[in-house]
């Protein structure tokens, strides 16, 4: 079986990180603005028909507003709350998906045929997704996407983002990489990370 080297090119000059493909990668994401007192992480892997991924958020867990039990529909506007958030672009290509997680597992899909294309829902994958609180320290929200469409031999570009919503309304916006001088997690520039199914 063949296993793949993570190789990581650092570029001093343009101060960006460039992954090659790979089967297995664990990032850390950061908050645009303040400085929050969470810390969270993202695993995604390949399975060969799949993506496997995880959000690991450690912190005072008991201060996120946290849908509970588990629904799974599919439902609109879920980034007005605690949501977790996957973009998926084709190497190469101007259109891209947005996928939408809530703490329930409620879900949806985008596919935008170009930046800030008007939100359109999409078959074209389908997930599973289930969180578990662990502690009063510690979530994992572990999501697998299928995808419906043909992904043979194609390389993906890829940002994992979480907009994480306290009960006293304070929201914070975390990516592996930020635009600036404002927040975008549609920019794709910042997707900088490369996987294939």
């Amino acid at each position: 079986m063949l296993f793949y080297t993570i190789l990581n090119y650092k570029f001093t000059n343009f101060n960006t990180l460039v992954n090659t493909f790979i089967k297995f990668m664990e990032l850390k994401l950061t908050p645009f603005e303040t400085n929050f007192d969470y810390d969270i992480k993202f695993n995604i892997e390949s399975s060969g028909e799949s993506l496997l991924c995880s959000y690991i958020i450690t912190g005072n867990i008991t201060k996120l507003n946290l849908k509970e039990g588990r629904s799974a529909k599919r439902q609109s506007f879920l980034w007005l709350d605690t949501c977790f958030e996957f973009f998926l672009k084709e190497q190469n290509s101007s259109d891209y998906y947005e996928f939408n997680f809530a703490s329930n597992s409620d879900y949806n899909i985008f596919h935008f045929p170009e930046y800030r294309a008007p939100l359109t829902e999409t078959n074209n994958f389908s997930v599973d997704s289930r969180m578990e609180i662990e502690s009063e320290n510690k979530i994992v929200f572990d999501f697998q996407i299928f995808p419906h469409i043909d992904v043979a031999g194609k390389e993906y570009t890829f940002l994992a983002s979480v907009i994480l919503n306290t009960h006293d309304k304070i929201v914070s916006l975390w990516a592996v990489d930020h635009a600036h001088p404002k927040a975008d997690f549609h920019g794709s520039k910042t997707y900088k990370n490369r996987i294939r199914f």
